[in-house]
Order: C-alpha cells, then structure tokens, then sequence
C-alpha cells in the first residue's frame, strides 16, 4: 500500500500513522492508515478496486503500470490475520487505505522492556535537532518527549549554526544528512568552539550506504528512525558511566582487557550497525556475516580465533537455525547466542535442541549484551590457549628459568617482527615477507606456539610460491601471533 502511495502521489505527502484502536491485557488491535495526496480514486472505481487482475482504468494501467494483484493480496493477508482493509478517497485529492489487524501481546517482553526504559534516566539531556522535514521533526519530538528529553529544532544547518553562537549549549545535536556524511562546516566550527564539552553528534542518513565512520559524527542512523533503535544509540552516548559501574560491580571489567574475537550473523543493517558500535567500544574485534550461509562459511574460515557467535534467526539464504546446528556440528564448544525480537517458549526450546547456548532479546540492551558475551566468551577464550607452556618448558629440557629468558628473547624479536612482517605484505616483497613467516615459524614452535607455528608455516610456503594469501588468512595470522605475544606476556609477568 505504502508502494501504491508512493507510484500515485507526484507531489504532496504520503502518511503512516498507527493507532492503538482496542487494548486488553493479552491483546490488542491496531489500525495501519496510510494517507497520500495522490490522483485519489472515484467512486464508481471503488467498487472493483479490491478484485483481482483489475486497476481502475486502462489509463492508469498504461502510465503507471502494475498487474492489479496487489491490493487483492494485501485485503487477503489481513483478512487471514484476522483484521479489516477499508479505504476513503475523493477523486484528485487523495485516499486513505487503513488496516486494522488484532495482535497478541507478549507481556513478558512489554514488562522487560518497560523496566528497562524506567531504569535509563535522559532527563537532563538538553537536544538540538537539525532537520527541514516536518514529519521527521515531529516523530523526533514525540520519542524525546517519552524520554523526557529537552529539545529545540531548527529547519537548516545555518539556523543551528546561529544559534549555537548565541551561547546555547546542547548535551545533543541530532541533524538529518540529505545527501552524505559531510558535516556543515560552519555548524562544526561553532560546536568545536563551545566553552562547554563538545556536544554528541547523531546523524540521520536516508541511505544505509551512507553509513560510515566520520570523526567528528558519533553516532550515525538510518531512516526511518525507530525508537528502539534511538534507545540504544542514547545508552550508547549517555549511558557509560552507568553501564562502567554495573560493569564493575559484576566483574565483567576484566574481560574489556581481553581482545575477544566475535561473529555476528545479522542481516538487519541497522542490528549490524548497533551490535558492532557496542561491542567494538569494549575493544572486541566483530566480524560480520548477512545471513546464516555466509555466518558459517565465516565460522569455518575464523574458528580456530573466533570466542562467539551471535546469531540471528530469521535470514534469507540461510536461517539462524540452520547454520547454529552447522556450526555446532563442527564445535561442540564454542558459546552461541541467539539473538531475536521473537523469543517464545517453542524458540526457547528449538534452540535448546540444536545446542544454542543462550538467546537475548531485541532491540539490543547494550548492558546485557556486554555483559552476556563477557560471561560465555571469556571461559571459553580462556581454555583456548595459544601457547602449550608445558610443552614449551619440556622443549628447553624442563629448565623453566631457561624458558622464561627464551619467553623474553622471544617477546622482544616478535615485537620487532610483526611491523615488518606487516610492511613486507602491503608492499607484496614476497621474499622478504616468507624470511620473516619463517622466522616466527620457529621461534612459535620453540615456546610451544603450535597454532602460530602452522600459520606461520603456511604463510611462508604461500610467499615462497609467489601468491599473498586471502585477506581473511593474513588477518588470522597476526591476531593469533598478537595474542600469542599477549599470553607470553602475562606468562612472564607472573613467574
């Protein structure tokens, strides 16, 4: 309907509004109205609009095009759900199409999402929001007043620059990019020029393309904006110092000092966006996958570093289900977090069967997630070690003195090898690059490194035969070599 909206209205506006139209405890009815200022429809094409392979006129069939289907499937499907599609339209000045569709409430989640907005305090947040669409800067009014958040809007960049010089501080500037992520320069130069902290810059980008990293932007979204997804990027800009402290309290701080290695399969953009921001801040390396196909072929390339998964379920190609029970087919292990809007009792238990580990909800709580993934993925990090001191100290003659004094030699040459390993393979000097693979090859395989030692080795035979290897297996070799100098650290830190 939103398309239809869309293809018949050249100028005006198009309208979604949802209303709560009857609410009980464990129901309730909402009705979708979709209102546009199009062609509008007369009455006598009224009566056939709802059959089948029929459009209005032949006219509008030839300029616009289109089968006639679609508002027949559309009346179909909320009918089987149970609801009504009726319509109001006056010929040249536009229609109405609402649907009105009864739901079941999940009162769990309501009640866990409630608390968790109760407990988030945004009140003494004072927001500037940038932004020449209406509609946009009305819906943001009305999710900031739910957040008791203080706001002033502006309709360009050169009105938020005025008044900024006026001496305004605002905690926030939320500003709608039309085209790119360029910033308004003059807006940048009086924020930067505040007596105050610099402000938290939120963009809004009407392309998921867009969306990239800016230094002067903090946190950037895609339109539409939906409040969950609000919620989280204000936790994310103003709820450290909270989320610090119950960090602390639950002594999850100390896995913030352990590069945890995590795969994310998520084929929702914006979920991409928001898991990778918050989990990057604790000093985690994320890798993504867009549906479960690709989520284990990225398993299978990554599992001898990665620490998680987190897993969506519902994705084309591939769902969630599917590439759990895959993975856990080949590691019986490794921690996986389901993580979905839908989590009902037979979710619950489908997951249980297929060895998933645990399931969080959506929209994120920056909190939870941090604190879950600390939870299952440092044990199992933990147990995975990269050295085999024992063999390492066999390999000496079970001398451990002798061991530590090779445990520093080695610290220091991998230290002075790795930058020169990296050079040597961006400037693709295949010799150079395999004497220094064949350098660390022996020197992993003197402490007990056998991991390391095999990448090592494969990394040399690939450069002796001429050919860089995939992206993807560089990468593995200097995150196990890092962590590999990480574990020796610490090693001889507490001899």
């Amino acid at each position: 309907m939103l398309n239809n909206a869309v293809k018949f209205t050249e100028e005006g506006q198009i309208e979604l509004s949802v209303s709560v139209q009857t609410l009980t405890e464990q129901s309730c009815t909402l009705s979708f109205a979709i209102t546009d200022t199009g062609i509008g429809i007369s009455p006598e094409q009224l009566e056939n609009l709802f059959k089948p392979f029929v459009q209005a006129n032949a006219s509008i069939h030839r300029k616009y095009g289109g089968s006639g289907l679609g508002l027949s499937i559309v009346k179909a499907l909320v009918e089987k759900m149970g609801g009504k599609l009726s319509v109001t339209s006056e010929f040249g000045t536009g229609s109405t199409f609402t649907a009105t569709v009864p739901f079941t409430l999940d009162l769990l989640g309501s009640a866990e999402e409630s608390e968790r907005r109760r407990i988030v305090d945004f009140s003494a947040i004072k927001a500037l929001v940038v932004c020449a669409d209406r509609y946009l800067d009305d819906h943001i009014e009305t999710l900031f007043k739910e957040y008791n958040i203080q706001s002033e809007s502006v309709s360009s960049p050169s009105l938020a620059t005025k008044v900024v010089e006026s001496g305004n501080y605002f905690d926030l500037v939320v500003i709608e990019l039309a085209d790119s992520l360029a910033f308004p320069d003059s807006l940048a130069k009086a924020l930067e020029q505040q007596e105050n902290k610099r402000s938290r810059l939120l963009a809004l980008v009407h392309d998921d393309s867009q969306i990239k990293s800016s230094a002067f932007i903090d946190v950037v979204l895609p339109l539409p904006l939906i409040n969950s997804v609000l919620f989280n990027a204000l936790l994310q800009l103003f709820g450290r110092a909270e989320e610090e402290r119950k960090r602390s309290e639950s002594g999850v701080q100390a896995s913030v000092d352990i590069p945890l290695q995590i795969l994310v399969v998520e084929d929702n953009s914006t979920n991409q966006i928001i898991a990778q921001e918050i989990l990057q801040r604790q000093g985690w390396t994320v890798h993504l996958a867009a549906n479960g196909k690709l989520g284990y072929e990225v398993f299978l390339a990554l599992e001898e570093i990665l620490d998680i998964v987190l897993m969506d379920l519902h994705m084309d190609v591939m769902d969630g289900y599917e590439s759990s029970t895959l993975i856990r087919s080949k590691n019986e292990n490794i921690p996986i977090i389901v993580t979905s809007a839908d989590l009902m009792e037979t979710v619950r238990r489908r997951c249980k069967e297929i060895g998933v580990t645990d399931l969080i909800g959506k929209p994120y709580d920056p909190d939870q997630l941090i604190s879950k993934v600390a939870e299952l993925a440092l044990p199992y990090h933990q147990r995975r070690k990269s050295i085999d001191f024992e063999r390492g100290v066999f390999s000496v003659g079970g001398d451990k003195n002798l061991y530590l004094r090779v445990l520093g030699a080695f610290i220091s040459e991998l230290e002075q090898l790795l930058p020169s390993l990296r050079k040597a393979l961006v400037q693709q000097d295949f010799h150079a690059g395999a004497e220094l693979a064949h350098k660390a090859k022996g020197s992993c395989g003197t402490i007990g490194a056998l991991q390391a030692q095999k990448l090592c080795a494969n990394l040399q035979q690939s450069l002796e035969n001429g050919n860089l290897p995939p992206q993807e297996a560089l990468d593995m070799v200097f995150i196990v070599l890092a962590q590999v100098l990480r574990e020796a650290k610490e090693y001889v830190s507490k001899a």
